[in-house]
């Protein structure tokens, strides 16, 4: 989950699974089969890139925004990257966006709702590929209501995660 300017940090990670992919087409890696674990302390701590990447079944964006272009991936490659993927494991991988009129009807930055718009489509058009494993949500929250500093925050209290 990435809330605010932490999306850079799922968008990054999606990064890291589109060239997951890229290193498993080569053959230099199989991305079907989970390494080995450590359990440690009661814990089960992955043990690999390839543990770490493979347990992530959800992204979740909460009101993702920067004051700059990047709060949402609109490069197709990593996107399709992502979804090749889904494609080669037996996982299925689930992008919801979550946001508020704070940041998906800014008009000081109009770029955050293109943004979205893009990521959404390049999501949808990949998904297709995927037969079924590809998931997207969106929710909107507190619509109708005047931006505010406040229902950005408040969004953390009434989130819907499922």
């Amino acid at each position: 989950m990435g809330f605010s300017e932490g999306g850079v940090v799922v968008n990054q990670l999606n990064e890291e699974l589109s060239y997951w992919d890229s290193k498993s087409s080569k053959g230099s890696v199989d991305v079907s089969q989970g390494g080995t674990a450590l359990l440690t302390h009661s814990l089960l701590v992955p043990a690999t890139a390839s543990d770490v990447l493979s347990s992530i079944s959800e992204f979740h964006y909460v009101d993702v925004s920067l004051n700059c272009a990047g709060a949402y991936i609109t490069d197709h490659d990593v996107i399709k990257g992502v979804a090749n993927y889904v494609c080669h494991t037996s996982n299925s991988l689930c992008f919801a966006l979550h946001g508020t009129p704070r940041q998906w009807s800014d008009p000081n930055r109009p770029w955050i709702q293109a943004e979205r718009d893009r990521m959404l489509q390049l999501l949808n058009e990949e998904a297709k590929r995927c037969k079924g494993r590809l998931l997207l949500a969106e929710k909107k929250y507190f619509d109708g209501r005047p931006r505010s500093l406040l229902m950005h925050f408040a969004i953390l209290e009434v989130m819907d995660m499922g």
